[in-house]
């Protein structure tokens, strides 16, 4: 499984074998956002750690392709054992080599305790986005980034972006209660289609599947 680290509310993965893993295997891209440190002003060619989107911890960790590591001490967390046998491995972290203490991380009361954070945003609307990057995201060769710079959700590539473009601005509505409006429709129809995209508009069906619509500018760009 892939340690994923949580620094201050965010999270990284700081293997680079892992990196080449999540990347090569399930097209999670992430960002590299680390620095020298004799040169900490560097910042157009950065490294590890690979800083990942909660979309993508979550997605990670719901697969079982990953679990959440943290500091014990510094994290202010509540770790009481809720199962049994628990309480002796916890209070033998500082002294167990590197597979116990991969053991005490991925125990049922840690692991809980750990991704508590990441599991709250399913009551929001972060949450409600989060379905659709993972129907993007199971089962295929998409690669979903952030496609703010778009003026969309996600950026989803058909291939490591690294050797393709993006293919789709997605933008996820609530059928039942967003007024899609045609100004709305123009604008990003015309954008997407003069950047060589389709603009996908995403929502949730009653039976809960997603069901998606693509809106091309034809004649245009």
């Amino acid at each position: 499984m892939i340690p994923i680290s949580i620094v201050n509310g965010k999270y990284f993965i700081f293997d680079i074998d892992s990196v080449k893993r999540v990347r090569n295997d399930h097209l999670i891209i992430g960002t590299l956002s680390g620095t020298l440190s004799i040169l900490p002003q560097q910042n157009i060619l950065l490294g590890l750690p690979l800083q990942l989107t909660s979309e993508e911890a979550l997605w990670l960790t719901e697969m079982g392709l990953g679990y959440l590591i943290f500091n014990l001490k510094s994290s202010g967390l509540n770790l009481e054992p809720k199962v049994a046998g628990d309480e002796t491995r916890l209070n033998t972290v500082e002294s167990s080599d590197s597979d116990r203490k991969l053991e005490i991380y991925q125990s049922e009361s840690v692991q809980s305790e750990l991704s508590a954070d990441l599991r709250k945003i399913k009551d929001s609307v972060g949450y409600q986005t989060f379905k659709f990057f993972k129907s993007f995201q199971n089962g295929s060769r998409y690669a979903v980034l952030p496609g703010m710079r778009f003026g969309g959700k996600y950026l989803v590539y058909n291939g490591d972006p690294l050797r393709y473009h993006a293919q789709f601005i997605v933008q996820p509505l609530d059928y039942k209660k967003d007024d899609i409006g045609m100004i709305n429709i123009v604008n990003n129809g015309r954008l997407s289609t003069g950047v060589k995209k389709l603009w996908v508009v995403a929502g949730e069906k009653e039976d809960g599947s997603t069901e998606c619509f693509s809106v091309e500018w034809a004649g245009f760009g």
